[in-house]
């Protein structure tokens, strides 16, 4: 009987630590996300670091979707673009397979 009356609550705390580390991963990736976004925006395309910081920015949007973050919302121009939860009405990214 003890068994089956700890179950429920190990799956409702390993549930709980698996929404931890999606947040924890989602919180570093927005960090990460913004730093590489500023040398991909200011660098010089022809430099190495700025197309690596590019492509980190692009494999990070496709995480933070992942994740259920969207940047920018339909009728939004890039410039009014901020991060938050995937709604109905939010900008999606084309994500790899």
């Amino acid at each position: 009987m003890r068994t089956l009356v700890a179950l429920p609550l190990f799956l409702t705390m390993t549930a709980s630590v698996a929404a931890q580390n999606e947040l924890g991963g989602a919180q570093d990736s927005l960090i990460l996300w913004k730093k590489v976004d500023e040398i991909c925006r200011l660098g010089d395309d022809a430099d190495l670091e700025t197309q690596q910081a590019c492509q980190k920015r692009a494999d990070l949007q496709v995480r933070l979707q992942r994740f259920g973050w969207c940047r920018g919302k339909l009728g939004e121009t890039e410039e009014q673009y901020r991060w938050h939860h995937c709604r109905w009405n939010s900008v999606r990214f084309i994500t790899p397979p």
